[in-house]
């Protein structure tokens, strides 16, 4: 059986696209757009935003305990993600509260 021809690249658009929808989001949990956090993300967006490259990793919000684990393809079949977790002090704090 033959196989499928790879899913097209995304679009410059569609990665302006995507980063709109991710920054949106990180704003609407509360992080503002000048938090040093919010402008390490948008950095890696911006970086993903020009060439294209695929990049996965994670991403610092020291302020507020968390860090951004990020996936952002180059396929236009594979959605973005940016998925907030709490650092490992953060969870410690929480233990010791309760």
């Amino acid at each position: 059986m033959p196989k499928k021809p790879p899913a097209p690249e995304k679009t410059k658009l569609q990665r302006i696209q995507d980063t709109v929808e991710l920054l949106r989001n990180l704003q609407s949990v509360g992080i503002p757009n000048h938090d040093s956090g919010y402008l390490a993300v948008k950095e890696v967006l911006d970086r993903w935003i020009a060439d294209g490259v695929p990049w996965s990793g994670k991403v610092d919000i020291p302020r507020f305990g968390r860090y951004a684990d990020m996936i952002l393809p180059s396929r236009a079949d594979r959605k973005c993600t940016l998925v907030l977790r709490a650092t490992e002090e953060l969870k410690k704090q929480i233990r010791e509260e309760s």
